[in-house]
């Protein structure tokens, strides 16, 4: 929920949906591609204002929930990585948004530091190959 006045979900479909409440009306669509029908996570940053969604497709996408532009499409891993886990931390200093990828038995996570609402910088990149013995 946003505010407590509106929810935001991920659609399966082509996007996120802004809805109000408690009418659930349809205020806003963020559109996005999507080739694989998989829930995928959102987070809400307050200041300034976005919608950060994992994807299908190994991207991190930011939008401008005021405006419903998109504004950063982040590369989070390979070629078929699903970004699943989205978190984010803000400070009076920085904005952090760190993300988890998955493919078969590789495993990305990256930390984005947002030093303004214009430049992005990469300040970790842990990445892990498990491989699962099951008796």
């Amino acid at each position: 929920a946003l505010n407590g006045q509106h929810l935001l979900i991920s659609n399966l479909f082509n996007g996120l949906d802004l809805y109000s409440l408690p009418t659930m009306e349809l205020e806003h669509a963020f559109t996005h591609a999507i080739t694989l029908n998989v829930i995928l996570q959102v987070v809400i940053i307050s200041q300034p204002h976005w919608a950060v969604v994992g994807g299908d497709d190994r991207f991190v996408r930011i939008f401008d929930i005021c405006s419903g532009n998109i504004l950063f499409s982040l590369m989070h891993g390979e070629p078929g990585h699903l970004v699943w886990t989205i978190t984010t931390y803000q400070d009076s200093e920085n904005l952090l948004i760190a993300a988890a990828s998955s493919q078969d038995d590789h495993v990305v996570i990256k930390i984005w530091n947002f030093v303004n609402p214009v430049v992005s910088r990469v300040m970790c990149v842990l990445r892990v190959t498990a491989r699962a013995n099951c008796l």
